[in-house]
């Protein structure tokens, strides 16, 4: 068992590799994987099981059975923990003259890449708040965005939980950004938002307030103000964690935003050069090189075999779906859409696996707008949702696989464990989508008085296939 000091330096190292990765390379829950392993234990306290980890007897190892995902999809697909929202909130933020296309417009802006330096994407910024809460609405709403997510933002942003508050008014910052023109009920709302959330000192807006003046995009380009807001937002995470401020610090923000802002003033012209990281050229290379030669690999793993079957179910899944369809009403519209969306996708070769939470939108509306389903329809709707959780046990599984392969590798050195990030964040990113989708299909089944899918029984039976198989 590593001592105290040990894993901290570890969770150090790991939140600097973040900075030198792409940045969708937010590794899910590996961090709170590794501090649950690593803390010692008292004496006749048995230690403490990262979730969705099996011990030894329950699967989940190589040897053994798939572990059932169900546990971990509770906390993915119950960010809400029942709260009460108000979908007529919406309207004062976004310009979204009917909710049931919301969905249909964020999906459109989230295909939005690469839109500023400051700001690439909404995507980039998960794991960048101080609450858990926070953190898992917006996943879930990124993951599949509807209009109680967005509501719950909202409502959160004007709570009277102050972390939570300013947590909830940064999400906000981030998703009109995403698409201010279109959406925003006024291109500059992002900034009245950031205004409120810049009042106090909070990581999450401190850090972006850092990036502002950095690019000088959305501001006038302020070096020292950049530096001055990230030595501030890294001294006050630090009293989080070492218990100096009695609040709560997402375990999951890995200070992607922070870090990679921090290495592109390291490269800034304006810098005086007795600043720099001399030798942060050769490292990147080299961490890009690991990371591709990982990929490369990767099919030929059985992590990568994992995948690669997750992804055959989930095809099989959307195919019959997609039958389905062809023999309704809705046929010729979803047609249309499906086809406008594979152009704008065709390029995407980013994914480990994809669960393709579009497609699955488009069918889920579909079938919400047909009224009755024959019974052949019924039990293809029942074998593809059996075909999507099956993907996701694999999924789970792989997850749990990667995630201690990444902790072995730290044994193998620097290059073997950064090499790896890129690969886990993705597939830990999979398993998030597939529990919000999978759940939305199981709502929707119930609503036309299907029996509830067996979710064990379909992963248990994929579970001897899978290790005979790998």
């Amino acid at each position: 068992m590593l001592n105290l000091r040990i894993a901290k330096q570890l969770t150090t190292i790991i939140i600097f590799l973040t900075a030198c990765i792409p940045a969708q390379a937010q590794f899910g829950d590996l961090l709170n994987q590794l501090q649950k392993i690593q803390v010692p234990t008292k004496p006749g306290i048995a230690p403490a099981v990262p979730l969705g980890v099996a011990t030894q007897g329950q699967g989940g190892s190589k040897g053994g059975g798939l572990m059932p995902s169900d546990q971990w999809c509770a906390q993915a697909s119950g960010a809400l923990s029942g709260m009460k929202v108000d979908t007529g909130l919406i309207a004062s933020e976004f310009k979204v003259a009917d909710l049931r296309s919301l969905q249909d417009n964020f999906f459109d802006a989230f295909n939005r890449k690469n839109i500023s330096k400051t700001f690439p994407d909404a995507e980039f910024f998960k794991g960048s708040f101080e609450t858990k809460k926070v953190r898992a609405i917006y996943d879930a709403f990124l993951a599949f965005p509807e209009p109680d997510t967005l509501a719950a933002l909202i409502q959160i942003s004007r709570g009277t939980d102050e972390q939570e508050r300013i947590d909830g008014q940064m999400a906000l910052v981030y998703l009109h950004l995403q698409d201010n023109e279109k959406l925003s009920i006024t291109p500059n709302r992002w900034r009245e938002l950031f205004a409120q959330a810049s009042r106090t000192n909070h990581y999450t807006s401190m850090v972006f307030k850092a990036r502002v003046a950095a690019y000088g995009e959305y501001g006038p380009k302020n070096i020292g103000l950049a530096m001055g807001e990230l030595r501030s937002a890294d001294e006050l995470k630090s009293q989080y964690s070492e218990g100096r401020v009695k609040r709560e610090f997402d375990y999951q923000n890995y200070g992607v935003a922070s870090s990679f802002a921090m290495l592109d003033i390291q490269r800034d012209p304006a810098l005086p050069s007795n600043l720099r990281l001399s030798d942060y050229q050769k490292s990147s290379d080299q961490i890009l090189q690991s990371q591709t030669t990982y990929f490369n690999n990767l099919p030929k793993s059985r992590v990568g075999k994992l995948t690669i079957a997750a992804a055959k179910y989930n095809a099989d899944s959307l195919k019959i779906g997609d039958s389905i369809i062809g023999t309704s009403k809705s046929e010729n519209q979803f047609v249309g859409q499906k086809e406008s969306y594979v152009k704008l996708t065709a390029n995407d070769k980013s994914t480990v696996v994809s669960v393709d939470p579009q497609h699955n939108a488009r069918l889920l509306k579909a079938f919400s707008e047909q009224d009755t389903f024959s019974d052949e329809q019924k039990k293809m709707l029942s074998q593809a949702q059996e075909k999507r959780l099956a993907a996701q046990g694999l999924i789970s599984q792989a997850q749990i696989e990667i995630s201690q392969d990444l902790m072995n590798a730290m044994q193998g050195g620097f290059m073997q464990m950064v090499a790896m990030l890129p690969a886990a964040t993705q597939v830990n990113n999979a398993l998030i989508s597939s529990c919000l989708i999978s759940a939305k299909w199981e709502q929707a089944m119930r609503v036309k008085n299907m029996p509830k899918t067996n979710i064990k029984a379909v992963e248990g039976a994929v579970s001897t296939d899978a290790n005979s198989a790998y």
